[in-house]
């Protein structure tokens, strides 16, 4: 059974992930890092993080984007692996990315639905 306590840590760790990424964009892009703007950002992602629970699987939702779903009951994956998103409404399931009862590791990764919102489409 997926946990309240598992899916507020996957909530941390995809903050987390965001923080790590949105620094090392500016820090390509040779911008200079604002702690206020930044704290901003966070609060903003992190506000804008939600969850949506069905029946098949848990939708993780940023903003008006996907980020991808957690498996509750498709038969041919395990309980609690976490797919990319295909589509706002549907889970790519080609391959489990980690499983949030396991083990995952979210470095470097953003889902496309988030990649296109970052990048502003």
């Amino acid at each position: 059974m997926i946990t309240d306590i598992q899916l507020e840590k996957l909530l941390q760790d995809i903050t987390s992930n965001y923080i790590s990424i949105t620094l090392g964009l500016d820090e390509v892009k040779g911008y200079s890092v604002d702690e206020e703007v930044m704290d901003n950002k966070v609060k903003n992602f992190e506000n804008n993080l939600s969850i949506k629970k069905g029946e098949k699987y848990i939708k993780i939702i940023s903003g008006e984007s996907t980020w991808g779903f957690i498996n509750v009951s498709h038969p041919e994956f395990f309980e609690g692996d976490i797919f990319e998103a295909y589509d706002d409404e549907s889970p790519l399931l080609n391959i489990a990315r980690g499983n949030v009862t396991k083990s995952y590791s979210l470095l470097n990764y953003v889902s496309p639905m988030s990649f296109k919102q970052m990048r502003g489409g």
